[in-house]
């Protein structure tokens, strides 16, 4: 197997010298691995993998949020290729991957291994090719093209809520007639009052959706029966919504569902993964260096002083701060569709989203990181880091207070360049929750007393 750059180091773009493996003692270079699944379809089992690795020059994947208040994004990749021979140029018949090179939706990965440890970064399926315009040298020395990819929520927002089968005979899941969320004839999902996961489940499985690529939890809130409209990307985030929990794609590939509690069985999210700092005492005493740090200032980017919930049967509830709307104007929450079943909860919602938001806040938004000044330290920190990761952020300012914040990683951005060795890390971060919440099993927070208390 090919790794990632071999035809790239130590030149220009379409230099086709050395090797980029850095192997052996001392080195500072994952090897990387880019993968194409050509023979099958996009929700498949990949029979074969095809490496490509030799033809990459650059790669860029962008996965998150912005910040709580924002919903997970599609995930990306943006490859840039050097391919004279011509392989991967979809108009190209003599190509060995052709035609399913010309198919859109074929499955692509990023792995890197570093210390015998695998990490995978992306999976997704390729766009259409007309997005990516190709590039030819008049020499014949090179021949780029920039082909792009999209996690799993591309295939979801291309979906209706209709079932991928009707109902059928003898089928353990769509044979059942008394079953309300199975159409006859193919037509509209009709689901029943149940759990925000256990929706978000039986849609998918009705929509077609594999099991192994679902990671979805059951869900804490209760929802309405209903009868969806929407493509389904957008109903499964209105689910998620309304739980008040997150849904995303991994870096697996796997759909993924988390209530709004899961973070407090998480230990990587209950306890530092890492302390990035300037701070020379902090660096000889084990904390990791960054290169770029950004603090969102205290202003209205997560300010919420008035939040509305509605459902489409007219119930509503508003919370409002009025010393805050006087201090800092009025920011508004608004749901005017929810599917919440407890009038009671919606107003727990309303209210927790209002004590949480209603003051302006100050919190790291971006850490950037690069392997450079400590790669057998950073390497490992940086492939392993994913969502909800609790990182500590240091700054010591040349006058004025220290800055000391915990966050959670909501957002990655990799940016890596084979020719020059480049790879930088930026990560976006939320604000952690400060209360001390019930925990079962905790030596301290599992005692419901003055210490611990109950989360929304």
């Amino acid at each position: 197997m090919s790794t990632f750059g071999d035809a790239l180091l130590g030149g220009t773009f379409g230099d086709a010298s050395g090797t980029f493996a850095d192997e052996g003692a001392g080195a500072t270079w994952p090897s990387w691995t880019i993968e194409l699944s050509l023979e099958v379809g996009p929700l498949e089992t990949p029979t074969s993998w095809e490496v490509i690795d030799d033809y990459v020059a650059a790669f860029t994947i962008v996965r998150g949020r912005s910040g709580e208040l924002g919903q997970y994004q599609p995930g990306t990749l943006a490859l840039e290729l050097d391919d004279p021979a011509r392989h991967l140029d979809p108009e190209n018949t003599a190509s060995p991957f052709w035609p399913q090179i010309a198919s859109p939706n074929r499955r692509v990965r990023v792995r890197a291994e570093w210390d015998s440890v695998t990490y995978q970064l992306f999976d997704g399926y390729l766009d259409d090719h007309d997005r990516a315009p190709l590039e030819y040298s008049t020499s014949h020395e090179y021949a780029r093209i920039d082909l792009t990819a999209t996690d799993a929520f591309k295939l979801l927002a291309e979906r209706e809520m209709k079932p991928a089968r009707p109902f059928t005979v003898g089928d353990p899941q769509l044979g059942v007639l008394d079953d309300p969320s199975i159409a006859i004839g193919g037509g509209a999902l009709e689901f029943p009052e149940q759990r925000t996961g256990q929706r978000i489940k039986r849609a998918l499985e009705l929509l077609g959706w594999p099991a192994n690529l679902l990671d979805i939890d059951e869900g804490l809130t209760l929802v309405l029966a209903d009868q969806p409209t929407d493509d389904a990307l957008t109903y499964l985030q209105r689910l998620a919504r309304d739980e008040y929990g997150d849904l995303f794609v991994s870096e697996l590939g796997l759909v993924t569902f988390r209530e709004r509690r899961h973070w407090t069985r998480n230990s990587r999210a209950t306890t530092s993964t890492a302390t990035y700092s300037d701070d020379v005492t902090e660096l000889a005493g084990g904390a990791s260096p960054y290169t770029r740090l950004k603090l969102q200032p205290a202003s209205g980017a997560q300010l919420r002083n008035i939040v509305r919930r509605a459902r489409d049967d007219g119930f509503e509830v508003t919370k409002t701060d009025l010393a805050s709307v006087t201090n800092n104007g009025a920011r508004e929450d608004s749901v005017t569709d929810s599917l919440v079943a407890s009038k009671a909860e919606l107003a727990d919602q309303a209210s927790y989203v209002l004590e949480r938001f209603h003051e302006p806040q100050t919190w790291i938004d971006t850490l950037e990181l690069a392997y450079d000044p400590d790669p057998d330290t950073l390497w490992p920190l940086m492939l392993a880091t994913t969502y909800y990761d609790r990182v500590t952020a240091q700054r010591s300012p040349v006058t004025g207070t220290p800055i000391d914040h915990e966050a959670w990683v909501c957002g990655l951005r990799w940016q890596v360049t084979a020719a020059d060795r480049t790879a930088t890390l930026e990560l976006t971060l939320q604000a952690v929750e400060v209360a001390n919440y019930f925990t079962i099993g905790h030596s301290t927070l599992g005692k419901l007393d003055h210490i611990a208390t109950l989360p929304y």
